[in-house]
């Protein structure tokens, strides 16, 4: 009977015959190797070739199998993690140093936006027209109103602001316009005569309905607010008498337009008994 003499199959029957403890997977992957791997080309277990021409026992390949697998096993037997530490123990791995959480950037200001200071206001504006008293800034200065305000004359010639009180540093806002006139009586609704003649715009939502405003109170008395589209403006009624408080912002957006406007009006005190009399309007 012949024996066969084909390292191939020799090898092949040493590893399905050999160690058990060897790993079903890893002795199946070295067998197809084996099965497919020409010898004169590198495989992927041997770093050598080994020449067809020479004479190789069985023995000695056997032997270099053996070697090739058992350093195998010990190789991965001693690092179970695959981090290649053959010689003992797990392989110290340094901690990763947590890296520090970043701080939330803050939120930038819209574009244009800015944040005027609250000045200190020392110096006070009497009206000699409409009965109240407001303080104002020192480098800022005042102008009484040259005619009386009488709101739906007023609205027929919006561009006229002459019968306006007026506290500004200068041409340009920020600025403070005021104002006072007597309510007719027997109005069916104050709020609609309010909206028809004092809170008027042509954009659309720069003039909301007063019944729809914020509720306020200037010097106790009972009013409404709105804070839109450059500006922010308080109507106050009180013994039959409406005022107006308007401050004026320009194009740029203010941050704290309305803790301005507040500086402003806790300083407002309001005598209706003192201001001018006028002819009693009849309503409109």
């Amino acid at each position: 009977m012949s024996v066969p003499h084909d390292r191939n199959a020799i090898i092949v029957a040493w590893l399905e015959d050999g160690p058990t403890e060897l790993p079903e997977t890893t002795r199946r992957a070295i067998a197809v190797g084996v099965r497919s791997t020409h010898q004169s080309g590198r495989s992927w277990w041997a770093p050598w070739a080994v020449p067809t021409m020479l004479p190789v026992s069985p023995v000695a390949l056997v032997a270099v199998v053996a070697i090739v697998v058992l350093g195998g096993l010990a190789w991965l037997v001693g690092d179970p993690d695959g981090g290649g530490n053959v010689g003992g123990g797990p392989s110290a791995t340094p901690s990763a140093s947590p890296s520090p959480s970043p701080s939330p950037a803050p939120s930038p200001s819209p574009a244009g936006s800015m944040v005027l200071p609250i000045p200190a206001l020392t110096q006070v504006h009497v009206s000699e027209r409409y009965g109240y008293t407001i303080r104002f800034p020192a480098d800022w200065s005042s102008r009484q109103a040259s005619q009386a305000w009488w709101p739906p004359d007023w609205k027929a010639e919006v561009s006229s602001e002459e019968p306006f009180d007026f506290i500004a540093r200068g041409e340009e806002a920020p600025m403070v316009r005021a104002a006072s006139a007597q309510l007719p009586e027997g109005l069916p609704s104050v709020n609609d005569w309010i909206d028809e003649y004092l809170t008027f715009s042509d954009v659309p939502g720069c003039a909301p309905s007063r019944e729809t405003q914020e509720l306020v109170r200037i010097d106790g008395a009972p009013g409404r607010l709105q804070d839109s589209c450059g500006q922010v403006e308080a109507t106050v009624v009180v013994e039959g008498r409406v005022y107006m408080f308007t401050l004026f912002l320009g194009d740029d957006q203010v941050t704290n337009a309305r803790e301005l406007f507040d500086a402003f009006a806790e300083t407002i005190d309001l005598s209706p008994e003192d201001a001018m009399e006028s002819p009693s309007p009849s309503p409109s």
